[in-house]
Parts: C-alpha cells; sequence; structure tokens
C-alpha cells in the first residue's frame, strides 16, 4: 500500500479516477527505466488543501479478490499444483506473469475447493505444502513462488578454483547443523 498527497488540481491536470493504473518509475538516463510500484487506485481522499491517494500494488490485490472454483485431478491442470497456484495467480489474481517453481509429479488427492475463497489464502495454502516462498516483484511485475533457498546459479564451489584453504569443521554433538567455515 502506499499513499500519495497532491494538489487539488491534480484531479484537473490529469484524469485521476477509482482503479486507475498507478506506477512509480525511477532510472538514471531516463527517469522510467525502473518500477519501484505497480498497482491501482483504491481510495481517492479530497479535502481543501490536498488529495491523498491510497494505492494498492498488485500483490495486496490478491488479499481483495474471491475465487469460486474447483480444481480436480482430471481438469486440464490435472491436479498440478504449480499449475493451479499459476492459474489462481492469473485468471482470479489478475497478475499476467508467473514464475513457479515446478512441484514435479506431486498432484491432488481428488479435489480442491475454492468457493468464496481469498485467491493470497489459496496461494499460501498450497506454497504451505511445498515449503515455498512467493512475493511479487514490481521490478518485471512477474510473480515468484519457488521452494524456500531455491537459487538458479551456474557458481560451484571447489579448491583451488574459489577455496583457497581446506574447510575446517568444528563438531559438536547437539542435534543441530555443524558449522562450516570457508576461507
Amino acid at each position: 500500500i502506499i499513499t500519495i498527497s497532491l494538489l487539488p488540481q491534480a484531479i484537473a491536470d490529469f484524469s485521476i479516477t477509482h482503479g486507475n493504473a498507478f506506477t512509480i518509475q525511477y532510472g538514471l538516463t531516463t527517469g522510467t527505466e525502473n518500477y519501484l510500484f505497480r498497482g491501482t487506485i483504491e481510495v481517492i481522499d479530497k479535502n481543501v488543501t490536498n488529495i491523498v491517494l491510497t494505492c494498492y500494488d498488485k500483490f495486496y490485490q490478491l488479499t481483495k479478490r474471491l475465487v469460486n472454483t474447483t480444481y480436480t485431478k482430471t481438469d486440464s491442470f490435472a491436479g498440478v499444483i504449480s499449475a493451479i497456484i499459476a492459474d489462481l495467480v492469473t485468471t482470479y489474481g489478475g497478475l499476467t506473469n508467473t514464475t513457479i517453481e515446478a512441484t514435479g509429479s506431486v498432484t491432488l488427492n481428488e479435489k480442491l475447493f475454492c468457493y468464496d475463497s481469498v485467491v493470497l489464502d489459496k496461494v499460501a495454502a498450497l506454497c504451505q505444502v511445498f515449503n515455498y516462498t512467493y512475493y511479487y516483484d514490481s521490478r518485471d511485475d512477474t510473480f515468484y513462488a519457488h521452494s524456500i533457498g531455491n537459487r538458479t546459479s551456474v557458481d560451484s564451489f571447489s579448491t583451488s578454483t574459489n577455496i583457497d584453504n581446506k574447510p575446517s569443521w568444528i563438531h559438536d554433538v547437539t542435534p543441530i547443523i555443524n558449522f562450516l567455515k570457508l576461507y
């Protein structure tokens, strides 16, 4: 959510109405290379000295949209949970771009009922099954869902390339992960 205060003549100078797209951009060359915020105007509060606009970003809008549908193992999504998440976000959430890590061959048991459900609540429940994190990035206007700690990179650690010394292990017997220190 973002709140902007404008002078009253802004209503006359610009076509500001409820539901209009609202973006904040920045950049070094043209001032519009990067997006800081993408959303819509949801509240226009007019008074004598200023106009206050309250805008919701696209991720927040997922908390306000409802879905009424049922997903089964035999529909076009074949019960694949990553495909269902993408459909919830695009068809019912209103976003257009998604990058969702495939959930593999794990499918729904039988049916997923979405009756008068909040889109983000269903997405959160499905992501929790796979321990996925999810977020919206306004820079590229994309909804992401992937496993926690997922990182796509060609980097790998190997001795004499990017590890100079042997790793030094500190052993302890407590039931936690041991600490690895690389020099």
